[in-house]
């Protein structure tokens, strides 16, 4: 029981506080410093409050001259203004200076994202947990810091105006403790219930936030008239509005069953304690001044003992979050991001040994115990039917998937050897789907927005390699020119085929030893196609390649062609030897220059 225990709680509270302070402390040292500071001086603000009416009356039953007691009073409201210009000041530091925390934990969260495994950013389960650290790491410290210091707060008046009432009564405080403990006993359950429907929530939004992406892509309208997709999304969001209203009912009936308990227990706390002032009122044992004092410090007690409770559930709340806030960062990566041997600056040699892919949750092997060596400068056409595995060896090579068995070796180490951002540099790559930032064309071909690390004439000459040179000397702003009209109105948009361009064109620039293309002519015509196979046989003669095509007229200008089935490799060879060869590959030859001498023939060539 206790080692089950263990295994759910990693985290003690006070490790996680000490986690917080430290990162905190790290990142904004103002935000918790005015905290505190505004923590002390609310608690002087409030001990002020309870007894500035009783010197008021005390001074008006005292019988002294008008004059002394209107200069009483004026020191009094002075002192309480004061008070409150200070807390003022205090109050909006101290949401600046939380807004400045906040911002730089959620940098903070795109940047430990970045470092995150790109297979577990595939996956549906890491997808959830990812999107709950980003909103725990931007909320979950400052709150629960600030929970703390409200506890701290809620302490210290407890003392101050336990204190007091104790001079009347201690069995007072007494009951009024009792009361509290009985709601924190009520409400405490709630924060593990918020917690455990949480990851449901994250999920359903996630999900929400798809099909409103999808809704609001005004690329998909062709899709959404023609087939009808109106109703699938709209049944989709309705969907996850149940699930949405299903969850926070949960939620807020045992609030509402809280909430009605702490009200029942306010009732009997202060009716009592109320009724007892009026009796010694009235019966002479007090003044007005000490029947004021009293009742605001016994009113100023009732909201401390249920705020004690609630800072407790709440400190309770975030330290949950920040357990499964420390537990996402343990699991964000898997690579080797410390220490790492040389990347090689020269020739790049690979070869795959024995290597098996699975994908998480599925049943059979995409890629099977596959062995093949890549020799420096060698191209490499990989080939074969859509789900042969050829995608996902490429993801291999890149680092973004690990090998379920077997090895990965570049150079003759294995890739684990090398810091995965070391070993990341080694590769232009230009996949299907193709990414761009908001950023100038020549930003995103360079990859930086450092403007004195970007050689202007090298994306000058990248993009006439690439075949887009007329079209980028046309924009008024060339290679300044903004990309993505959705963040930047006067941004140009560009067709699928020249975002297979510009794509080309940064791999071209950058120069990496290897060079990656998946599919990179889908969206191209047949001329701009053949012209692309002539820039690719030109640009890669000086860097090992490897090139994912389903057009086999493609793959001549390679040095050797991997033919993939099933995650094997069932033929490899030259074009010429492949096809004397009679397999599979000149089958499937045969039949798209067929498809191609039809078309032709079609058109009256």
């Amino acid at each position: 029981m206790k080692k089950k225990e263990k295994e759910k709680r990693p985290y003690s509270a006070v490790n996680n506080f000490g986690y917080t302070l430290r990162m905190l402390f790290g990142y904004n040292a103002w935000y918790p410093v005015i905290t505190i500071l505004s923590t002390l001086l609310s608690l002087g603000v409030a001990v002020w409050a309870t007894y500035e009416n009783k010197f008021f009356l005390d001074e008006l039953e005292s019988g002294s001259p008008s004059g002394r007691v209107l200069i009483a009073v004026a020191g009094i409201v002075g002192i309480g203004l004061l008070l409150w210009i200070l807390q003022s000041a205090l109050n909006y530091l101290q949401r600046f200076q939380g807004n400045c925390t906040w911002e730089k934990l959620y940098r903070l969260s795109f940047d430990t994202l970045g470092a995150a495994d790109y297979d577990k950013l595939e996956s549906p389960e890491y997808k959830n947990i990812y999107s709950q650290y980003v909103t725990y790491l931007s909320s979950s410290l400052g709150n629960e810091f600030y929970y703390v210091m409200q506890f701290l707060y809620s302490v210290l008046s407890a003392v101050v105006f336990g204190t007091v009432i104790s001079s009347l009564h201690p069995l007072i405080v007494v009951g009024l403790v009792v009361m509290a403990v009985l709601y924190y006993v009520i409400k405490r359950p709630l924060a593990k219930i918020q917690q455990k429907m949480n990851l449901r929530l994250v999920a359903n939004d996630r999900k929400f936030q798809y099909v409103t992406a999808i809704s609001g892509d005004f690329s998909n309208a062709k899709e959404m008239r023609l087939y009808h997709m109106q109703e699938w999304i709209g049944s989709k969001a309705e969907e996850c509005k149940r699930e949405h209203i299903a969850v926070h009912s949960a939620i807020q009936w045992k609030a509402f069953s809280v909430g009605a308990a702490h009200n029942f227990l306010n009732l009997l706390r202060d009716g009592g304690a109320y009724i007892y002032l009026i009796v010694l009122f009235f019966n002479g044992e007090m003044t007005a001044g000490d029947f004021m004092l009293y009742f605001t410090a016994i009113t100023s007690l009732s909201s401390t003992l249920t705020g004690f409770a609630n800072r407790l559930n709440d400190i309770h709340k975030y330290d949950l979050q920040v357990t499964e806030l420390r537990k996402a960062e343990k699991i964000a990566t898997s690579r080797n991001r410390g220490q790492g041997i040389p990347v090689p600056d020269g020739k790049i040699d690979i070869e795959f040994r024995n290597v098996t892919f699975r994908y998480p949750n599925a049943q059979d092997d995409t890629i099977r115990n596959l062995s093949f060596h890549i020799r420096p400068g060698e191209r490499i056409a990989l080939v074969g039917m859509n789900g042969a595995g050829k995608t996902t060896l490429v993801k291999l090579l890149c680092g973004l998937y690990l090998p379920t068995e077997g090895e990965i070796l570049l150079n003759g180490h294995p890739v684990h050897d090398y810091n995965i951002r070391d070993y990341y540099s080694l590769f232009s790559a230009v996949f299907q789907d193709i990414s761009f930032m908001p950023i100038s064309l020549a930003e995103n071909i360079a990859c930086t927005t450092d403007s004195s690390r970007i050689d202007r004439t090298r994306v000058l000459y990248a993009i006439e390699e690439a075949g887009l040179g007329k079209r980028i000397e046309a924009l008024k702003d060339g290679i300044d020119t903004l990309y993505d009209k959705e963040v930047n109105p006067e941004a140009t948009d560009f067709s699928g085929g020249e975002k297979q361009k510009l794509a080309l064109a940064r791999a071209i620039y950058l120069g990496r030893p290897v060079l990656v293309l998946d599919e990179p002519t889908s969206a191209l015509d047949p001329i701009a196609e053949n012209e692309m196979y002539l820039k690719f046989d030109k640009i890669s003669k000086e860097q090992t390649s490897l090139f994912i095509s389903h057009r086999l007229a493609s793959t001549r200008f390679c040095d050797r062609i991997l033919h993939l089935e099933n995650g094997r490799i069932i033929e490899e060879g030259t074009h010429a030897a492949l096809m004397e060869k009679n397999g599979r590959y000149a089958e499937m030859f045969r039949m798209q220059s067929q498809y191609y001498k039809d078309e032709k023939e079609a058109r009256g060539e």
